[in-house]
């Protein structure tokens, strides 16, 4: 697992460069802990080539904690990862297993779209958010 912003003291973990040490070294599977990563870097999955990336939609698009993604690459392996609890959509593959896991509150996901709008209301959307505080650190800084 590889952080790729890190919390304290908000690094900018190279993590592109450091997948490719990975595998160059035989790790078959690398997990990115994108926590901070969503709305405060830009993020290309597919260049990144992360087998897995996860990250929350709290921090920088305003939405209840529990909003998050978890991206993984598609593989045959993929089609052995299974939710932690499952009930009568066991083998119909890891959305379908995740969309209903039983009484639970889902109004943190219901919420996505709208604050996805609600961020693109700010002059240049996520973008200039991320502009306008780099902006601002630079200038505490």
């Amino acid at each position: 697992m590889i952080d790729h912003v890190t919390s304290i003291p908000s690094v900018l973990i190279p993590v592109k460069e450091l997948i490719k040490v990975c595998r160059e070294e035989g790790v078959n599977k690398v997990f990115v802990d994108g926590a901070h990563g969503i709305g405060c870097v830009d993020v290309d999955m597919k260049e990144m080539a992360a087998d897995f990336y996860t990250s929350t939609l709290n921090k920088w698009f305003f939405c209840p904690p529990v909003a998050a993604i978890l991206y993984f690459r598609k593989s045959s392996e993929v089609y052995d990862l299974h939710h932690p609890v499952v009930s009568h959509e066991y083998g119909n593959g890891f959305p379908i297993e995740s969309a209903w896991i039983g009484t639970r509150d889902y109004s943190a996901q219901l919420v996505v779209p709208q604050a996805l709008e609600f961020v693109n209301r700010f002059e240049g959307g996520i973008e200039g958010i991320k502009k306008r505080n780099h902006k601002a650190v630079g200038e505490m800084g």
